[in-house]
């Protein structure tokens, strides 16, 4: 069935792959601009994203040319997550396995960060990029491997244009929250945001990726 995506809706994009049997994964989220005509299939739409997103020397190909060489299975969830949540649809890059040096250990990480035009912890976002010993250097990333990873921090901050005349813009994506008392302390509500990124930064240091529920990295 055929659903309509509308200016302002969000789209969330979850890249995820297996690393010495850990799942691994990296998310970005884009916006229909504001005053964007209505797209009457929203799921058609999302395969046109995915095919703007595989491209030669675009996001997917430019982050596997980053990933240690045994990270394999990667597959890329699509889903519309706001106003209205509909089901994901998931796809297989054209290339899914890393282009690095393998990796033996499972929660070592680059981080990009992004950021908006304020200041504050919602406006900020890092995306964890799992990396090798390869590309490590007394704690630091390796000065190629920062190299490699330029054209996927350009990407991060690149419109995508999905059809002719349609845009589709990266955002930081930060879920409402309802109000709520905890300990006698009343928490307000916060609204659903849809931040603009303008700029970002690969941090220096090696990250260890933190384990959440059963997956590692953001």
């Amino acid at each position: 069935m055929a659903y309509p995506v509308n200016a302002n809706d969000v789209c969330f994009v979850t890249i995820r792959g297996v690393l010495l049997d850990q799942v691994v994964m990296t998310t970005l989220a884009y916006r229909r601009p504001p005053g964007s005509t209505v797209v009457t299939n929203g799921s058609t739409y999302l395969d046109a994203i995915f095919a703007n997103l595989d491209q030669p020397g675009d996001v997917l190909n430019d982050l596997t040319d980053i990933l240690p060489g045994n990270l394999g299975e990667i597959v890329v969830d699509l889903q519309w997550i706001y106003p209205i949540r509909y089901r994901k649809q998931t796809y297989t890059p054209t290339v899914n396995v890393g282009q690095q040096a393998a990796s033996t250990v499972s929660n070592l990480a680059a981080v990009i960060t992004v950021n908006g035009e304020q200041a504050n912890k919602r406006t900020i976002s890092n995306k964890h990029i799992p990396i090798g010993q390869a590309n490590t250097d007394a704690g630091k990333l390796d000065a190629a491997w920062v190299l490699d990873a330029a054209a996927f921090k350009a990407q991060i901050l690149a419109d995508l244009a999905p059809t002719p005349g349609t845009l589709m813009e990266p955002i930081i994506w930060g879920r409402p929250r309802p109000a709520f008392t905890k300990c006698g302390r009343d928490f307000p509500e916060l609204p659903a945001l849809r931040t603009d990124i303008i700029g970002s930064v690969i941090q220096d240091t090696v990250r260890v990726m933190r384990r959440r529920t059963l997956r590692i990295g953001v």
